[in-house]
């Protein structure tokens, strides 16, 4: 198994169009085990060069959060919504850990036709499955009036976010930042804390994906988009951008980006400053400096920048890729589409840093280094394999049970128009090995597993559910997904960093084997599958349990576009884990005896739920837009 152990920021009014929002609260009772100097360094003998997936930590500190799920209305970019919140705010509170502490987070769903869950994006969950909160594979949807506990420990460091996995809810609000105090691969004088980047729609995220899945339609483009919940809109004039406390000069930051969107992947660039990569998701990288950085959906990257000796106003810029001239010119928008960031327009998806000292009236008059590069996705080598995030620790993979004949492949497609959903519409569908993936809520995947019918998880009256299984301990499966449609897919993997290996531009082949990249692959758990193109991954099991692998465009994954991976299930029966199903199974039936009663009904969680018809007459989300 994994390693030896089992186990509100106040409002500062500034003037009209300015959102002035400390980045960082005060973090009271946590401990500081390096310095400016030192950030290779933390408590005891853990360094960057600990493997965390062997060794972390452990500290006994209970790090204590009360999460509230409710609907409300909000106005962050000015547009008054209807919209979904956490503790009365959009993005939730940010969680924060030191390396080796664990989480008890109560989650209260106070919404009353909506069931929730939380997942802990990127946290491998290492040997606690059932905390992973996924609807329909780790567990049964927390019903209104109910309240989910959460446990697991930090034993990764760095920065990632989390969200609810019940249908599109996070793309309507329910999600926040996590960080979890470590060591870092570069030096920096302090931290100014998270900034999450999101897409924003008007109508509900339901009814968002009812066009998303109609045949003939194009997904909807986001009219609005998010910078730590909060957007101006220039040509209306409302709305407030984000805006950072005041930046000393002459100082080395470290900024924390996370991709919170629905479908939408950003290249983000701060005029006048060079940023410097220092990790990937969870994965602390040799060091690299870029003027854009592309970030995926779900994706995270940390970053340090140094302020000039100059106090100053700059702008911090996210635009979606204009890829209308590059992969197919009759199809623009493969990496998204926001119409605040329209194709050959500077983009409008902004925030402000600003410096002490500098004048606080007014907007930014810089101007950006060069123009937001075409591609989405990361970079790609001569060989095929991403080259621009090398794992500071080096983990080769061994090559010898890798067979290109034996090896499992998973065919991605794109179904159009020729699948009849239960409500009888005719839907588009992506499918994984001609299967497109369905769950039920009420029998989550780990209820097999307790139940003692797993078996069924595999046999032909289940195939919707799109288990593989991975039975053998700390041995590398390796899957190659061959994406055979244009449009790029931010693909994660739940309860894992996974090896890319290779990735490239048409279908994977046995002569394409000598390209892969065995010795130091980058590892994470979101990685951009090229469109047209493959990915081939290495998955080495040390983390019984049942994961999720899906693509994080929230679209897709609703239409089918993931696969469970079932791994060491004999390990799965032990008193520990025995207990926590049973648990688990208590919130299912709580789970099931609102759902039977309930007016309405929900297609999917995130997964598309199986069996349920869609409600004939969805709820419209009220609207009230400026222009």
């Amino acid at each position: 198994m994994l390693g030896s152990k089992f186990l509100f920021a106040s409002l500062a009014l500034g003037l009209v169009g300015v959102s002035a929002l400390p980045s960082t609260p005060e973090q009271r009772g946590f401990q500081h085990c390096n310095t400016p100097r030192t950030r290779s360094q933390w408590c005891g003998n853990f360094s960057i060069s600990t493997d965390s997936e062997e060794n972390w930590p452990s500290t006994g500190q209970i790090r204590k959060y009360d999460l509230v799920v409710s609907a409300g209305r909000l106005a962050p970019d000015g547009n008054e919504t209807d919209v979904l919140m956490i503790n009365g705010s959009i993005p939730g509170p940010t969680l924060y850990a030191d390396w080796g502490d664990t989480f008890v987070i109560n989650v209260f769903n106070n919404m009353t036709d909506n069931g929730t869950s939380m997942h802990w994006h990127g946290i491998i969950q290492a040997n606690t499955t059932t905390m992973d909160g996924v609807n329909g594979v780790t567990e049964c949807p927390i019903p209104p009036g109910a309240t989910r506990q959460y446990k697991f420990v930090a034993t990764q460091h760095g920065t990632t976010w989390y969200h609810s996995h019940y249908s599109g809810q996070y793309g309507e609000g329910v999600l926040g930042a996590m960080v979890i105090n470590g060591p870092a691969s570069a030096n920096y004088d302090e931290d100014l804390g998270t900034m999450t980047l999101s897409d924003w729609f008007y109508d509900s995220i339901y009814m968002e994906e009812l066009q998303a899945e109609e045949p003939g339609t194009a997904p909807p483009p986001g009219p609005s988009a998010l910078i730590n919940g909060s957007m101006h809109l220039e040509t209306a004039n409302i709305g407030k951008y984000f805006k950072t406390k005041p930046l000393r000069t002459n100082t080395t930051y470290r900024l924390r980006l996370i991709n919170t969107a629905v479908d939408n992947g950003y290249h983000v660039t701060l005029d006048n400053h060079k940023l410097t990569v220092i990790a990937a998701d969870f994965v602390p990288v040799k060091t690299r400096t870029v003027d854009w950085l592309f970030i995926g959906i779900g994706q995270r990257y940390d970053v340090v920048f140094t302020t000039g000796s100059t106090p100053g106003n700059f702008w911090f810029r996210a635009a979606v890729p204009d890829t209308s001239g590059t992969s197919d010119p009759s199809i623009p928008g493969l990496c998204g589409g926001n119409l605040l960031s329209p194709a050959g327009q500077e983009s409008k998806i902004k925030a402000i840093f600003h410096y002490k000292g500098a004048s606080t009236t007014g907007t930014p008059n810089t101007t950006q280094v060069s123009p937001a590069p075409t591609d989405c996705g990361e970079n790609i080598d001569n060989f095929g394999t991403p080259n621009s995030n090398t794992p500071y620790l080096t983990k080769p993979v061994s090559r010898s049970g890798f067979v290109f004949n034996s090896s499992e492949e998973l065919d991605l497609k794109s179904t159009t128009g020729s699948t009849t959903n239960p409500d009888g519409r005719i839907i588009n569908q992506w499918t994984i090995n001609d299967s497109a993936l369905t769950v039920d809520w009420e029998l989550p995947t780990l209820s097999y597993v307790r139940n003692g019918t797993s078996s069924q998880l595999t046999d032909s009256a289940h195939t919707n559910l799109n288990v593989y299984r991975m039975p053998e301990a700390n041995k590398y499966y390796f899957w190659i997904i061959q994406n055979e449609f244009l449009v790029p897919h931010p693909i994660h993997l739940h309860g894992h960093d996974f090896f890319i290996l290779g990735s490239g531009i048409g279908r994977f082949t046995a002569d394409t084997t000598s390209r892969l990249n065995f010795e130091n692959p980058m590892r994470r758990d979101v990685t951009m599958l090229p469109g047209n193109g493959y990915l081939v991954l290495a998955i080495y099991t040390n983390n019984p349990g049942a994961w999720l692998m899906h693509c994080h465009i929230a679209w897709h994954i609703s239409m089918g576009l993931g696969v469970q991976f079932l791994e060491r299930e004999s390990e799965l029966h032990t008193p520990e884990v025995t207990a926590a199903l049973d648990t688990m199974q208590n919130n299912c039936v709580a789970w099931e005896q609102w759902y039977e009663t309930t007016e309405f009904k929900k297609p999917d969680s995130g997964l598309r739920l199986a069996n349920r018809p869609r409600p004939s007459t969805p709820l419209l989300k009220a609207k009230k837009l400026k222009v």
